[in-house]
């Protein structure tokens, strides 16, 4: 359409997924109803004097961040919340509505509480340093998050309809900042804010992200209720799912939504600040019709990703990703790396680089086989942990191995999980993750057929269709070559590794005079 005219009475719906309209939009007395899934894209401005209802999820989308928005009709965003079992549970909510008089009470009329995030309060010595509680007739401001809990005497299976509407106040539209504030504190508690998705529309984080880069880092945290009370009655922070804009989540507790690209209408979320006193600034650019899931259609080439769980007897959980992507390094990087905010809480996971704790690392991916991944493993009680492989992104040509040092087990998670007794407290220097190739062909279908063995510290090679070997190199797990022999022309190889301390996992590539290759691996005994 070029410029839209909706008049007439009764409701007017979308008959496809998405309408243009390439100038302006007027709804002169009917109701234009926006459908789940259903989704209007306007290029100029729109004036209002009927109704504009977005329902939970649909879109209504201004391009334009110099167009405007109005009239004497009613815009109205109907949302529905996911069961609240409690009156202490809580959403992470946002308006669309521009109203100096919506308030707070209006998305949830007799909340048992209602918060915002102030990183300035980091150091209070609360038991949750930076909440500030709010009463219900707080004006909530554009772009920025509040957490309100359940209605007073909620129970199971609780679902809040909440309709964002205010006399004829209109959505939000165009450029909308937040002040974002890096403040440190406890467990650099201060270093996130709560802001929100201000739009009646999703917002693709990506493009949030890319326009922000020196205000916030390029992860965002979810709130759950999943994870529930622990044994002080206190949130416990692995309710958090966790998206970078690498393209990775976090799940958190196991089970149930997983934050994504997309953020959807009415939505509070967490980000770190990248630098101290910096401004967001939200853009109808970052707007989008629709707000599916683009997470599981992102390509596989090129990417290593695992989903790393930690678990204990009593059913706690916590889930890290650590990825070799195209453009990541070795050190932090704020488009690959999400800090963990399930720290601190008594159980969690999480990786470390340097004093990092990350729920997502990315590395680069020249050197898989000589990466190291220092885990970090928190601990609530005494008692039997697991660490398993959730699922995989490729990792087709690897073998992930555990290693723990107390043990001096290296044990490979593709076969199965790895269970130890530990007792309460942090350990961050015991478990570690290495990469070992399963299998290196050298751009050869066939390898060559070879045999393995060891006594008292030398190991022997040989091949089984008794032709020549030509090289053999020996790797420890750090990936250092520790061995290496040229010009065997002969079946067999003794190779002395007396010298290595037993439990060390050794890695043994062998070319043969035809140019094809093999690898094997052995501990030390």
């Amino acid at each position: 359409y070029q410029n839209l005219i909706i008049s007439g009475t009764g409701d007017k719906t979308l008959a496809t997924t998405e309408v243009v309209v390439n100038e302006d939009l007027t709804v002169s007395s009917s109701r234009l109803l926006l459908e789940d899934a259903k989704g209007i894209k306007v290029m100029g401005s729109v004036t209002n004097a009927g109704t504009i209802e977005v329902n939970n999820e649909g879109a209504f989308v201004q391009t334009n961040d110099g167009s405007s928005i109005g009239g004497t009709g009613t815009f109205k965003l109907n949302k529905t919340s996911l069961p609240l079992n409690n009156y202490w549970e809580y959403v992470y909510w946002s308006s669309p509505i521009n109203s100096s008089t919506f308030t707070l009470g209006d998305i949830v009329s007799n909340a048992w509480r209602y918060y915002k995030f102030d990183p300035n309060e980091a150091n209070n010595g609360h038991t949750y340093p930076g909440w500030v509680q709010l009463s219900a007739f707080y004006n909530p401001e554009a772009g920025v998050g509040y957490a309100i809990s359940a209605p007073n005497g909620a129970s199971a299976n609780t679902i809040l309809n909440v309709a964002f509407t205010k006399g004829s106040d209109p959505f939000n539209n165009g450029q909308i900042q937040v002040p974002i504030l890096k403040k440190g504190g406890p467990d650099n508690v201060g270093d996130y804010n709560l802001v929100g998705n201000p739009y009646p529309s999703a917002i693709d984080f990506d493009a949030l992200y890319n326009d922000n880069q020196s205000a916030i880092k390029g992860a965002y945290y979810l709130w759950t209720n999943c994870a529930g009370l622990d044994a002080n009655g206190h949130h416990q922070d692995s309710g958090y799912t966790t998206y970078s804009v690498s393209g990775t989540s976090s799940q958190a507790c196991g089970s149930g939504a997983q934050a994504n690209q997309y953020i959807a209408t009415g939505q509070g979320f967490f980000v770190e600040a990248a630098a101290d006193t910096q401004t967001l600034t939200f853009k109808n650019a970052h707007r989008v019709t629709g707000n599916n899931d683009n997470f599981l259609n992102r390509p596989t080439a090129n990417r290593d990703i695992v989903w790393l769980n930690l678990t204990d007897d009593t059913g706690k959980f916590s889930q890290i990703a650590v990825g070799f992507y195209p453009g990541a390094t070795a050190g932090y990087d704020a488009m690959f790396d999400a800090h963990s905010l399930n720290t601190g809480g008594g159980f969690s996971l999480y990786s470390l680089v340097g004093s990092d704790k990350l729920v997502i690392q990315g590395l680069a991916p020249d050197n898989i086989e000589q990466t190291i991944v220092p885990l970090g493993v928190e601990g609530s009680s005494p008692g039997n942990i697991t660490l398993s492989i959730d699922h995989l992104e490729r990792f087709d040509d690897y073998d992930i191995y555990l290693t723990d040092n107390n043990t001096r087990i290296l044990h490979n998670l593709k076969l199965s999980p790895y269970t130890v007794y530990l007792d309460n407290g942090v350990y961050e220097n015991r478990f570690a993750l290495t990469f070992v190739r399963s299998l290196d062909v050298a751009g050869q279908t066939a390898t060559v057929p070879l045999n393995l063995s060891q006594h008292n510290g030398v190991f022997k090679l040989w091949r089984t269709d008794e032709k020549n070997l030509q090289t053999v190199r020996v790797y420890n797990i750090s990936g250092q070559l520790i061995y290496e022999k040229e010009a065997i022309n002969r079946p067999d190889v003794e190779i002395d590794l007396r010298n290595i301390a037993t439990g060390n996992l050794l890695v043994f590539k062998v070319t043969g005079d035809n140019g094809r290759t093999a690898v094997k691996k052995a501990v030390k005994k």
